[in-house]
């Protein structure tokens, strides 16, 4: 999956740039992967792991969510849709939002 967005750095450089989340790999029985990369942001795609492929999608979008909300809290910015939309927790599905807070 991914998502196109405009990044804006503490220190006012604007860029366009994109999120991604990986399809969820079996690893073992109980150990599913998926890899999380967030383009100029990250120096290299990270591995967010589950006990299933459904958990560790889940823990995936959540990690892209949490490292966003941190460097929106030291200055960054970020929006999608052409600037129309900037709230975090639009990455997340509906019910993961009211667990974000």
């Amino acid at each position: 999956m991914k998502r196109v967005f405009c990044a804006t750095a503490p220190d006012g450089e604007k860029f366009d740039t994109f999120l991604s989340i990986g399809i969820p790999q079996r690893m073992s029985e109980n150990h599913w992967s998926c890899e999380v990369f967030i383009d100029k942001i990250f120096n290299e795609p990270k591995n967010v792991a589950g006990v299933d492929s459904w958990h560790a999608m889940q823990l995936a979008m959540n990690m892209i969510y949490m490292e966003l909300r941190i460097r929106k809290k030291f200055g960054w910015g970020f929006s999608w849709f052409d600037g129309e939309e900037d709230d975090l927790k639009s990455l997340l599905p509906p019910l993961g939002q009211k667990a974000a807070d």
